[in-house]
């Protein structure tokens, strides 16, 4: 493994070693796509007893709406998906006020 662009980006060699083994603390760079229809209509979907690994793991459950499939998406982009859903919800009642 070649660290010399490791520390030229200013990260110790065991930066790349600690991703490895957290990759939810990458994810906030990526597109949220469905892993199944590949479609980014996604919505958060409720807690079942059965995600407490997953939560413990900083994942939370998500439903695609165009094929209704659930999936696991990291706490990062989960944040990012109810933020973006409460600013839609926001604009569609300013919308139906005016």
């Amino acid at each position: 493994m070649n660290f010399s662009r490791i520390r030229q980006l200013g990260h110790s060699p065991n930066f790349k070693t600690f991703h490895l083994f957290h990759p939810f603390l990458l994810e906030s760079d990526r597109t949220m796509n469905c892993p199944y229809c590949d479609s980014v209509n996604l919505r958060h979907s409720r807690f079942r007893s059965a995600d407490i690994v997953h939560y413990l793991l900083l994942r939370r459950p998500v439903r695609c709406r165009t094929c209704q499939e659930r999936s696991y998406v990291g706490l990062s982009q989960y944040r990012r998906l109810i933020r973006e859903s409460k600013l839609k919800r926001e604009a569609s009642k300013a919308s139906q006020a005016s």
